[in-house]
């Protein structure tokens, strides 16, 4: 039987608080651990009570939770707990010193998220059963697994004294140059090189290649670097990107590969053929992958993203074109919609750990 509630870990993680303080790894679980994770409206409260204690850098014993506990309740006009003070005093004493608290973080927000799936399924359940359209059900189910993704995640505040001791074997164990160049010289003079967690946006207005340089920057990284690269094509094609690749790939324009009377017609003759088949034998073995589904969200691109990953291998560099063809449910209007997913882009870049090239009008 599944533990949806897991209020053994609750009460343990409590008194660990109370018991400990301000720990590392006690201030590590507060950061991690969603208040509604927390079952027991008492000890989602004590829990809220205790982070508060820790952030204000105040002592932590059972008199002083039990007071700003009290406080906070006066605050919305509710009266205590019944047996308030004695609950908390049995958190502290029956806590068991010298274990740690992960493997509850953990069971905690493991159930956590196995009650949102549970609540979510049925709301699915009664969406699907009155007749919803098929997208708002879609959406809802995209929700709730960009929901599950996120619970419980969080940054952590690393001290430089920590990044010295790691920096070496971080730098012996990286995999050739850090960072990805565009492949044009005075670009890369200009910006460098794109690192990991980084958001570029190239916005220029219709027709002044924007496209062209993002597909010249993919080939150049999967070529030249052999990095693993996935294109979103919102507005074209997979056909028309490739027609790109090619003709990026063997420096021939891109109107050479309207048609076959083209190909044949242009200025290398007979050759042409043979120009196109040496570029799509280089192309061949590259990790460039496409994905040309317009409209697409932020919580499927994860997905797609996540499932590329599983299918090719860690991911070098994402390109999005292009970033006003992006939806948002949720927005209200079209300015939210766009600070949304610019936001949402920023925070994919550091989750994944890669660059985000996203082209904008």
């Amino acid at each position: 039987m599944i533990d949806l509630d897991a209020v053994a870990s609750q009460e343990f993680i409590l008194g660990s608080f109370l018991r400990d303080g301000a720990t590392i790894t006690n201030v590590e679980a507060m950061n991690n651990i969603p208040k509604e994770a927390f079952t027991v409206l008492m000890l989602r409260d004590i829990f809220t009570v205790c982070k508060s204690i820790t952030d204000k850098a105040e002592d932590m014993d059972a008199l002083h939770v039990d007071d700003c506990l009290t406080r906070m309740l006066s605050k919305r006009k509710a009266p205590e707990y019944d047996g308030q003070y004695q609950r908390i005093s049995s958190l502290h004493h029956n806590s068991m010193n010298g274990f740690s608290i992960t493997a509850h973080v953990k069971k905690l927000i493991k159930s956590y998220k196995l009650r949102i799936a549970q609540q979510s399924m049925y709301s699915i359940g009664q969406a699907i059963q009155s007749g919803s359209d098929i997208d708002d059900v879609v959406d809802t189910v995209e929700n709730i697994i960009s929901q599950l993704r996120l619970a419980g995640q969080t940054y952590q505040t690393q001290h430089i004294s920590e990044l010295v001791e790691c920096y070496a074997d971080t730098l012996e164990a990286r995999d050739g140059e850090l960072g990805i160049r565009t492949g044009f010289a005075d670009c890369d003079n200009l910006i460098g090189k794109v690192m990991p967690g980084n958001l570029i946006v190239v916005s220029a207005r219709p027709g002044q290649g924007k496209t062209e340089f993002a597909c010249a920057w993919a080939v150049n990284a999967a070529i030249n670097q052999g990095k693993n690269i996935l294109v979103f094509s919102l507005e074209m094609q997979t056909s028309e990107i490739m027609d790109r690749f090619v003709a990026l790939d063997s420096n021939m324009p891109i109107s050479t590969l309207d048609s076959a009377q083209s190909l044949n017609g242009s200025d290398w003759g007979e050759s042409a053929w043979g120009k196109v088949a040496a570029s799509l034998s280089r192309l061949h073995p590259v990790n460039i992958s496409i994905h040309d589904e317009p409209g697409i969200t932020l919580s499927k691109m994860r997905q797609v993203i996540k499932d590329t990953e599983r299918k090719t291998g860690k991911l070098d560099m994402v390109v999005i074109d292009y970033m006003q063809l992006m939806k948002d449910p949720s927005a209200k209007g079209r300015i939210e919609e766009v600070s949304n997913i610019a936001r949402g882009l920023k925070e994919m870049a550091k989750d994944f750990k890669l660059p985000i090239i996203s082209l904008a009008q």
